[in-house]
Formats: C-alpha cells, structure tokens, sequence
C-alpha cells in the first residue's frame, strides 16, 4: 500500500510518507476537519485480508485511546475504509497526534548510558503512563527504549516529555477468546530483551508486573548502556528466567545503592518479589532522586571481557518453560549492546518458530569485534658496522620501534565509543578527532561534543559544536548543561539590538545565528513581533519544536501563518 501526497482517505488528506516497516506505513495528513496535521497509521494491504491482524491492529489504537494520560499518544480515531469508491476501499488506519522528537532508543544508540537524574525523570514519566495503562485495565506487553518517543518540553524538569507508543499486542483486562483471532495462551508476544519471566513462557497468563520488569530493564540500559540480558531470542528468553539477576551498579558503581536496589527489584525472577504496581515504582525513583547531584557527571565501567558465548542447552524436560507453539517477536531497531556473559545451569533448549507474516524476524545477535593492529613491535638491536662489536654476557637488548597501524575511521569512530563508556571522555575525544580527521561524519561530531563536554574541555566542544548545521545540535547545549558546560555564551541583554542582529542573520541566510539573537531579545523583553520572527527562523531551521514554542502566544491567523510557512518548508508544527 502506498498512498501519494495529496490522496483524501475520508477527511484526512496525505501530506508524506515518514517511514514504514513489515507490519504498517506511517504519514503526515492533514485533518481537513479540525485543520491540524496528524499521524496516519495504516496497517499494510497484504495482511489487511488477516482476521487477526486487522483485530490486533486496530486494538492498538483503542488500548492507547482508552487511556487519558499525557504521556500516551492521543488516538483520534481507528476504522477501516468501506464504500468510498476509491482506492483507500479497505485501508486500516489509526489517526493519531503527530510527535516530533526522537525515540529513547535513538538517544541510547549515541549517548549510551544516560546521567542517573536524566534516567529517572524519564523512568518517573515512563512509570506514570503505564500505572495509568494498568488503571484502565491495559498491560503494554511490549515496553522497550524503541516504544518511548521523547519530546522536547522545556515546561518538563528535565526538558523532555515521554509519550509511550505502540499498543499493537497490548492485553485487556477483557480479553476477548481466541476464537475471535486475538492473543492464544500458548504465543509469546514481545521483544525478548525487555520480556519478563512469565511473559517467555506465555503472553497469555501475565499480569500488569510484566510491564514493571520490562521498565526496569530499561532503566537498566539507561543506567549502564547496555541491558541485564543479551543474545539471541532462544538465549534471552531462557536467561530471564533463569539467569542471576544482574547489578547495575556493577556497570556503573557512580548510581546510588537505593536506586540499584530498586532496579533489581523490578528484574526479580517472581512476580511476586517486584515492586506491586508503577505508582510504588514511580515512589520509589522520586526517592533516589535526592541521591545523586544534578551536575553531577556519571562514567560507565566497561562491562567485563566476553568469553564465550552462553549456549542454552540440556535436556528439554529439565525446566517448566511452558507450552509454547509460537514466538512472534519485534525486531529492535537499537544497536546491540556488548553482551555481558552470565554463567549458568544447564537449561532447556527452547525451539522458536516464527510466523513470517507477523511482526520480523527474531533478530540475530552481532558478533562484530575489532582486531586492532598494533602500536609497537619490537626488533632486534644490530650493532653498527662501524664499530667495534661490544662483548655482553647476555644477549642484545631488544629496542622498541613505533610502528604507525592502518586503524580505520570506523575502528577510529568504535575505539572512541568504548572509551567514552568505559568512563574515559578525554580518550574518547582524541579517538573521535582523529576519525574525523579520516572522514567527516556529523555523528561522530556529536559524540565528540558529547565527550568533550564530559572532559571539560571547553575550548574543544565550542570548536567542534560550531560546526555541526544547527538543525542537528539543538539538543547539545542541553546535553552538555548536565556536565556544567555551556556551548553557547549568553549575549548582552539589549533587546533592541539583539534583534535587529538578528535580522540582520536572516538577510544574510544565516537563520540559526538569528535564532539564537531573537531567543536572546526575548528573554531581554517579550516581543510579539520579535516571537514571529524567530518562528519564522525556526521554520526555515526546520526546528518544529521551536516554531511552536514562538508562535505558542501569538494571535490565532499569526499561528496559522506560522504552520503554513513551516509546511512549506516541509516540517510540520507538533499539537
């Protein structure tokens, strides 16, 4: 199924496409009735002819509109197409609020572990929309970094807003039977690195404690950048039911002991061990939250040495896994962690199939590792010929020689993400330059800000920083505030000449310069006028969240004006 901007399905006309996978496509529409864009979720045609996937799909949409919390996407509506005599006959939509931001699993995948007060705002909003889910009767049954979708809001503490995604295989507390093409007891539904115990074993005799190991595994990946468990889907599901529960603060020693008592808690093999619900987990992060300084700045210790890998083997009759008949898993879209070997009793193999037709493919583990050549060898000393030979009683020394090697600008770019995890920010920013230095990649430049910010070398971050566009470093000043650096000096407050330097950027195309002095005459002095024109400079940043911060107290046909203006340059304002 593939739908042109400016299709109509009923009143929502497409605008683009933003992305799609095996199951359904995501667009921009625009809703015609209440003049607002909105996310247009459609289920793909070739399993549109499927019972129960049209049945689980458009439960997604009822679970998340069922719940009225702000940290769950709004669902306006969810139907199927019928008698409209075009080509939208048969579609399955779900029209939903259109977010703008980024997934935590994209954030994880460049900042690896994040800074504990960071982790625990975002685990406090995390455990606040869930508890909500539950109130209603709603297990998520598939909580992982992928499913939270992080919005910039400077009015949250932590300036992000967390909005929990994708209720495709959420459980009711009504369940329908089976007959009706919805969950059988005897499948697993999830993603194996965030499922619970009894979720390994069957989806369908689970309760709301699955969601709170779920989040404490993520809390996990938060704190250390990796997860409790790795490997492959037969490896992890055997793993979280019978490997030791792992200590964050193994990883990462700078977490408070109440905080890792807590994840550990919500990783118990029982369900009965866990924490009773997410409000007490939600208590229980504002508890740690005195336990740490906000400035203050957290190194990861490298997880240890991998050895070899952890087969799940033995006899299938030595542990209770359950009567599974089928594993229907989703394929993360993070980068796999380091796996951190857990020593074992032997276990049952578990044998997965896979309904092709369903969700993806159980992911395969990668195994990458680098062989770095290396940095020195050592020769053997002749004697000049010149002279004399020199009588010893033990053999020649040996001399060492510097010996340059051939390092990759990936191997350059890998080397300076094992050190920055490994807690070690001033190798990290050497390692990062120099794959730079090989080959420029706006990422990498990233991650160097990052660690330079972390090292304190402000020279370093401003240099590097100043040349990233700013449509891809807006977050980095905020990042680098949580290390006590500011990238950005703060201008004299003369709010008259602030914007007229301002406009005297945006003559000159120079638009994030313009922001920046507009941003700096309004906290001199309120300006409507001065508000339109860094909206406008936002717009043409393509910076979404700002253009609606600016024209947030505008006049009515000022917003309009603004929306419009950022639709033209292909960005869409987020409600």
């Amino acid at each position: 199924m593939g739908f042109a901007p400016g299709f109509r399905v009923g009143r929502y006309e497409i605008v683009r496409k933003l992305g799609g996978g095996a199951f359904g496509v995501l667009y921009v529409a625009r809703d015609h009735a209440l003049e607002r864009d909105i996310a247009l979720k459609f289920l793909r045609a070739e399993h549109s002819a499927r019972p129960g996937l049209v049945a689980r799909f458009l439960r997604e949409g009822r679970a998340a509109a069922k719940i009225n919390h702000p940290g769950i996407v709004t669902v306006f509506e969810c139907d199927q197409v019928a008698e409209t005599g075009t080509d939208a006959d048969g579609a399955v939509f779900i029209a939903m609020e259109l977010l703008a931001g980024e997934t935590l699993g994209a954030r994880l995948a460049v900042d690896g572990a994040l800074p504990a007060p960071l982790a625990i705002a975002i685990g406090r909003q995390v455990s606040a929309a869930v508890a909500a889910a539950h109130r209603a009767g709603i297990i998520h049954r598939d909580l992982k970094p992928d499913n939270l979708f992080l919005v910039p809001d400077p009015a949250v503490t932590c300036r992000v807003r967390v909005k929990v995604l994708d209720f495709g295989i959420a459980k009711l507390s009504d369940d329908q039977p089976v007959g009706e093409g919805l969950t059988l007891t005897s499948m697993v539904l999830g993603t194996p690195r965030y499922m619970s115990p009894e979720q390994c074993r069957s989806s369908g005799r689970i309760d709301h404690r699955s969601d709170i190991y779920a989040v404490g595994c993520i809390l996990y990946r938060m704190l250390t950048g990796q997860p409790p468990y790795d490997g492959d889907a037969g490896e992890l599901i055997a793993k979280h039911q019978l490997a030791p529960v792992p200590s964050p603060r193994a990883l990462n020693p700078h977490i408070s002991s109440r905080l890792d008592r807590l994840v550990v808690a919500m990783l118990a093999k029982q369900a009965a061990d866990r924490p009773p619900s997410m409000e007490d987990v939600d208590d229980a992060l504002a508890a740690c939250e005195g336990d740490v300084p906000e400035t203050a700045v957290y190194a990861v210790t490298p997880p240890p040495a991998p050895s070899k890998r952890w087969w799940v083997a033995g006899a299938l009759g030595a542990i209770a896994l359950g009567s599974v008949s089928a594993v229907l898993v989703t394929r993360p879209t993070e980068d796999p962690p380091r796996s951190v070997p857990e020593p074992a009793p032997a276990v049952a193999r578990v044998v997965a199939s896979v309904d092709a037709g369903v969700d993806a493919a159980i992911p395969s583990p990668v195994d990458a590792a680098l062989d770095a050549a290396p940095d020195e060898v050592e020769i053997e000393a002749e004697p000049v010929e010149d002279e004399p030979p020199v009588e010893r009683a033990t053999p020649p020394p040996k001399r060492r020689v510097a010996k340059r090697a051939a390092v990759s600008c990936e191997a350059l770019q890998q080397k300076g993400n094992e050190a920055l995890s490994a807690g070690k920010p001033g190798d990290a920013l050497i390692a990062f330059e120099a794959s730079l230095a090989c080959k420029p990649d706006l990422r990498v430049q990233r991650m160097a800000v990052i660690a330079a910010c972390r090292a304190r070398d402000l020279a370093s971050a401003r240099s590097l920083f100043s040349g990233i566009p700013a449509a891809s470093a807006s977050d980095l000043p905020s990042i680098c505030s949580t290390y006590g650096v500011t990238l950005v000096e703060p201008i004299r407050c003369d709010a008259d000449a602030l914007r007229q330097q301002g406009q005297s950027h945006m003559k000159a195309k120079a638009d994030a310069a313009a922001l920046r002095a507009f941003d700096a005459s309004l906290q001199c002095r309120p300006d409507r006028s001065v508000s339109r024109l860094a909206a406008t400079a936002a717009c043409r940043l393509k910076l979404a969240a700002d253009a609606a911060r600016h024209s947030r107290d505008l006049a009515q046909e000022e917003r309009v004006a603004i929306a419009d203006l950022c639709r033209a340059y292909g960005i869409s304002l987020p409600r």
